[in-house]
């Protein structure tokens, strides 16, 4: 479990990192395939006698070497010597410290591959020291000495011998270290091309993420532009025919509700002036707080339908003069409200929306808990707005239940002015309009408590 939760950390959220991770693994795995190939793949003493390389150094110098003047010799030597390729030109051949059938097999092998005679060639193993041949041009990170290897010698025309170090060779950590240099830069060339590809396909699914939270959050989301993969396209361009069906089919459902509430005002208005004809006053209130509750319903449907397709552009706003504001006209109502709010506090967003969720808890504060204590504070770069009443509160599991449209808290709040439970869900909406969270508790008097909290614009 403690591994799997280790993985789940370390790997990348997005779909961008994941690849790129992948890809940086695959790379590491690959390179380190091909190190250990590369490491494993020397020769043995007699591969490295019989191979072609021996025969080709053999060969090709043999002639020249004969034919080449004696004062010049030493120079030509010196010349084509290296660290791991070094010659002699001797009277004798190399002696051997004792013959084997292993030398001899090897001997046979090679004068059948160089076309050599048999005769006048020798095969000797020998433990090489820096001071043999040319060992003592490489360094320390080259080879490793003593070293057990074998000296081919062969006879020239003119009778001397030609005398050539064989050894197997090894990597060592120069040669290792230049591999890795090698593998290294063509890992971060590749790394790169690949990093750029994935942040053409990343930037358009960024977008398309960022608009899909903002429709979520208040069907406002601009149309993407399409762009990237075919598939991606295809994407983006469902996206943007969605957002503009859903939009459409909520801005016309709102449409359709306010010419109903237009209608119905002018026969409510009617039905309210006949009412106060009424001479019977307990007809004649029943009358006028039906209608009035009527009223209230389609006021309701209204506000909460607006909120979802309120278009207004977003700006800045004093989010402490709008909760100041709106308290002071509960106050001036004669409502038991109080306020304090931190005064500077700006908010980036829609003032309206903002303002319909903050009456409509100070609404819901003064109608069922009989008052309504305001707190705007400031935290970190949050704005903390805080309602809390001196009501009979909300049972926790029913809490989160009344954000949902059409839910109505139980009857321990819900009296004869109870609404058409859509005061929530319109705050609910307008927090997340601004990216906010909505939470709620009970406060210290035992009434119900409303935290809000928004990010503050710099």
């Amino acid at each position: 479990m403690a591994v799997n939760r280790v993985l789940r950390m370390m790997t990348p959220k997005t779909i961008a990192g994941q690849i790129a991770t992948l890809f940086c693994a695959a790379l590491l795995v690959l390179m380190a395939l091909l190190t250990g190939m590369e490491l494993a793949r020397h020769e043995t003493l007699e591969e490295s006698v019989l191979s072609e390389r021996t025969v080709s150094r053999l060969t090709s110098l043999a002639p020249l070497v004969g034919s080449i003047p004696e004062g010049r010799l030493n120079a030509l030597i010196e010349l084509t010597s290296t660290c791991h390729a070094g010659y002699t030109v001797t009277a004798e051949p190399y002696p051997s410290e004792r013959p084997d059938e292993r030398m001899a097999a090897l001997r046979s092998g090679l004068a059948l591959t160089a076309g050599w005679a048999p005769d006048r060639l020798r095969v000797a193993s020998a433990m090489l020291n820096r001071e043999d041949f040319a060992y003592s041009r490489c360094s320390a990170s080259e080879i490793d000495l003593p070293l057990e290897g074998v000296v081919v010698s062969a006879q020239l025309d003119d009778g001397r011998w030609l005398n050539l170090e064989v050894h197997p060779h090894e990597w060592h950590y120069r040669e290792l270290l230049d591999w890795l240099l090698r593998a290294g830069g063509l890992f971060l060339v590749t790394g790169a091309l690949t990093l750029l590809l994935l942040r053409r396909l990343s930037r358009p699914l960024n977008q398309l993420t960022g608009a899909a939270r903002r429709f979520g959050r208040g069907l406002k989301a601009e149309p993407v532009e399409p762009d990237g993969p075919g598939d991606v396209r295809q994407a983006i361009e469902a996206f943007n025919a969605m957002q503009a069906d859903v939009s459409g089919a909520v801005q016309r459902r709102t449409l359709a509700l306010a010419a109903i509430s237009h209608d119905l005002r002018t026969p409510l208005t009617a039905l309210r002036l006949r009412a106060e004809m009424v001479a019977e006053d307990t007809v004649r209130e029943g009358l006028i707080t039906g209608i009035g509750r009527i009223d209230r319903v389609v006021a309701s449907a209204l506000d909460f339908l607006r909120g979802e397709a309120d278009d207004t552009p977003a700006r800045r706003f004093d989010l402490s003069a709008l909760v100041e504001s709106e308290s002071e006209d509960f106050m001036a109502a004669g409502e038991a409200v109080t306020v304090d709010a931190e005064p500077g506090l700006r908010l980036f967003g829609q003032a309206d929306l903002m303002a319909r969720a903050v009456r409509n808890l100070i609404d819901n504060a003064v109608k069922y808990g009989r008052c309504a204590h305001v707190e705007l504070r400031a935290e970190a770069r949050e704005a903390v707005l805080t309602i809390h009443d001196d009501g009979p509160g909300i049972e926790a599991d029913e809490q989160r239940r009344l954000v949902e449209p059409f839910q109505r808290a139980s009857s321990a709040r819900d009296g004869a002015a109870g609404g058409l439970g859509l005061g929530l869900a319109v705050v609910d909406a307008a927090v997340r309009a601004h990216h906010g969270t909505l939470t709620f508790g009970t406060a210290v008097s035992g009434g119900m408590q409303v935290v809000i909290r928004l990010p503050v614009s710099s």
